[in-house]
């Protein structure tokens, strides 16, 4: 429903055909500019995009440039064109297919992103305050919860991997420390390298406090 009448969203969900089909109809949701600039219209200031993309990297997949998850990087990149600031890839495996699938997460304000950091307390505060308690007494959400959305926050290591295997390696796959990774996170939409190494300092720096 579009926030106060309007015609802006906070959350668009894009439950296309997966990204490998190669299909033209199904090409144009991943590279159309037309369509991808609509997706980003219609999101309020702080709105959010979520798109499946078809099942999960392996270890052994190239770079999604040249395999056959071209369609992925190919819209990664329209979504940075057009102004998302931040992205972020998460798996899931309750989708009752044979392969975890890949859900890409689109902030159209990189401080929305905060909230997506949050500790598992924080998120089941929200959810408790959010939603309605059900007849039975059991929980209204069957597949997630605070602990669920924090093993969420980092990408898998898999899509790291894929995205160092670029034909031009980035810099950032060789840096070692996290003090390095800092003019990098500025220019990142999209980073599985940096968004790894820098939430697992933030996150044993809080286990350290």
């Amino acid at each position: 429903e579009a926030v106060n009448g309007s015609d802006k969203f906070d959350v668009i969900v894009m439950d296309s055909l997966d990204p490998n089909v190669k299909i033209s109809y199904a090409v144009d949701l991943y590279s159309n500019d037309a369509y991808i600039e609509s997706l980003y219209n219609g999101l309020t200031e702080s709105g959010i995009l979520v798109i499946q993309l078809g099942e999960s990297n392996t270890d052994d997949d190239p770079a999604d440039e040249v395999g056959k998850f071209e369609n992925r990087a190919i819209i990664k990149e329209k979504l940075k064109e057009v102004g998302f600031k931040s992205m972020h890839i998460y798996t899931e495996e309750h989708c009752e297919f044979q392969w975890p699938w890949t859900i890409l997460v689109a902030f159209k304000d990189a401080n929305t992103k905060q909230n997506w950091h949050r500790s598992a307390a924080e998120t089941d505060l929200e959810i408790r305050k959010r939603l309605l308690t059900t007849k039975s007494g059991h929980p209204a959400l069957r597949n997630y919860d605070g602990a669920t959305h924090y093993n969420y926050q980092l990408p898998p290591k898999s899509f790291e991997i894929s995205y160092c295997r670029q034909e031009e390696t980035p810099d950032e796959c060789a840096m070692l420390t996290t003090d390095e990774f800092v003019g990098v996170v500025e220019e990142a939409a999209y980073n599985p390298v940096v968004e790894r190494r820098l939430n697992h300092k933030v996150k044993a720096d809080k286990l350290a406090v």
